[in-house]
Protein backbone atom coordinates (compact mmCIF):
# COMPACT_ATOMS: atom_id res chain seq x y z
CA UNK A 1 0.00 0.00 0.00
CA UNK A 2 1.37 3.41 -0.98
CA UNK A 3 1.59 5.89 1.88
CA UNK A 4 0.19 9.39 1.39
CA UNK A 5 2.58 12.30 1.83
CA UNK A 6 1.44 14.63 4.60
CA UNK A 7 1.69 18.40 4.64
CA UNK A 8 1.34 21.06 7.32
CA UNK A 9 -1.97 22.86 7.61
CA UNK A 10 -1.97 26.65 7.51
CA UNK A 11 -3.48 28.59 10.42
CA UNK A 12 -6.44 29.47 8.19
CA UNK A 13 -7.02 25.76 7.45
CA UNK A 14 -6.78 24.89 11.15
CA UNK A 15 -9.29 27.65 11.92
CA UNK A 16 -11.66 26.24 9.27
CA UNK A 17 -11.36 22.72 10.73
CA UNK A 18 -12.02 24.08 14.21
CA UNK A 19 -15.04 26.04 12.97
CA UNK A 20 -16.63 23.06 11.24
CA UNK A 21 -15.91 20.63 14.07
CA UNK A 22 -17.11 23.14 16.68
CA UNK A 23 -20.39 23.67 14.82
CA UNK A 24 -20.89 19.90 14.50
CA UNK A 25 -20.36 19.53 18.26
CA UNK A 26 -22.75 22.42 18.96
CA UNK A 27 -25.39 20.86 16.70
CA UNK A 28 -25.35 17.62 18.71
CA UNK A 29 -25.53 19.50 22.02
CA UNK A 30 -28.38 21.66 20.74
CA UNK A 31 -30.32 18.67 19.42
CA UNK A 32 -30.15 16.77 22.71
CA UNK A 33 -30.48 19.99 24.74
CA UNK A 34 -27.50 19.21 26.94
CA UNK A 35 -23.73 19.38 26.98
CA UNK A 36 -22.08 16.13 25.93
CA UNK A 37 -18.46 15.12 26.23
CA UNK A 38 -16.34 15.97 23.20
CA UNK A 39 -15.56 12.88 21.14
CA UNK A 40 -13.25 13.51 18.18
CA UNK A 41 -14.38 10.31 16.46
CA UNK A 42 -18.06 11.25 16.17
CA UNK A 43 -17.34 14.93 15.66
CA UNK A 44 -15.07 13.94 12.76
CA UNK A 45 -17.68 11.57 11.35
CA UNK A 46 -20.33 14.29 11.42
CA UNK A 47 -17.90 16.81 9.88
CA UNK A 48 -17.15 14.28 7.11
CA UNK A 49 -20.88 13.79 6.47
CA UNK A 50 -21.52 17.55 6.34
CA UNK A 51 -18.53 17.94 4.01
CA UNK A 52 -19.89 15.25 1.71
CA UNK A 53 -23.29 16.96 1.50
CA UNK A 54 -21.92 20.51 1.05
CA UNK A 55 -19.10 19.65 -1.35
CA UNK A 56 -20.12 16.52 -3.25
CA UNK A 57 -23.90 16.60 -3.29
CA UNK A 58 -24.74 20.31 -3.25
CA UNK A 59 -21.45 21.40 -4.87
CA UNK A 60 -21.37 24.59 -2.75
CA UNK A 61 -17.68 24.42 -1.81
CA UNK A 62 -14.45 22.62 -2.62
CA UNK A 63 -13.60 19.94 -0.09
CA UNK A 64 -9.96 20.96 0.64
CA UNK A 65 -11.12 24.47 1.57
CA UNK A 66 -14.29 23.42 3.42
CA UNK A 67 -12.69 20.71 5.63
CA UNK A 68 -8.91 20.86 5.11
CA UNK A 69 -6.77 17.78 5.66
CA UNK A 70 -3.06 17.04 5.75
CA UNK A 71 -2.93 14.36 3.06
CA UNK A 72 -3.41 14.76 -0.67
CA UNK A 73 -6.72 12.86 -0.32
CA UNK A 74 -8.89 12.08 2.69
CA UNK A 75 -7.36 9.21 4.67
CA UNK A 76 -10.70 7.32 4.68
CA UNK A 77 -11.36 7.87 0.95
CA UNK A 78 -9.73 4.57 -0.11
CA UNK A 79 -11.81 2.63 2.41
CA UNK A 80 -15.05 4.16 1.11
CA UNK A 81 -14.10 3.41 -2.50
CA UNK A 82 -13.36 -0.24 -1.63
CA UNK A 83 -16.83 -0.83 -0.15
Amino acid sequence: MMQQEERELTQQEIDQQDKLEGLCYKLICDLVEQQVDWNQEWVGELADAVTDIVCNQLKLAKEPEFYPYTQMSRPDQKQKEDK
